[in-house]
């Protein structure tokens, strides 16, 4: 077996079931956007249409969609894929795929920063992520 010519230390782990940060005093567990579940749903987003492809490119983009069908749809990708887990919401409410697009719908400065946090390689960096979990 040939020598791994990774020079890029990400944790696979992570990077596919999420990792924990901090956003406004919640713990959320955050997926990376490269992992399988989230391409491929983007990709099925993109191939409804022209309103999906907006949606998909307002949001990778960061400009705030009002709320519409699609908008509702893409969240609940990100709930399946991206958002996967939450500690401590302020509504008391524990996690679910259904409470997580509310809450992606609902709130679009946390939507953007999952989807920032999400697109941050160095955030599933091996290193980080021992960091996070204080290993």
């Amino acid at each position: 077996m040939a020598n791994s010519m990774m020079i890029t230390p990400v944790d696979v782990d992570a990077q596919n079931k999420g990792t924990w940060t901090e956003y406004q005093g919640v713990m959320l567990k955050i997926c990376r956007s490269t992992n399988p579940g989230w391409r491929k749903k983007v990709a099925e987003l993109r191939d409804r249409g022209e309103a999906f492809q907006k949606v998909v490119s307002d949001m990778l983009s960061g400009v705030h969609e009002t709320e519409s069908d699609e908008l509702v749809q893409f969240c609940e990708a990100m709930a399946e894929t991206l958002l996967v887990d939450w500690k401590d919401h302020p509504s008391g409410e524990p996690y679910s795929k259904e409470n997580a697009t509310l809450l992606l719908t609902q709130d679009a400065d946390c939507r953007f920063h999952v989807m920032a946090f999400a697109g941050e390689m160095s955030n599933f960096h091996k290193d980080r992520v021992t960091k996070t979990l204080g290993k």
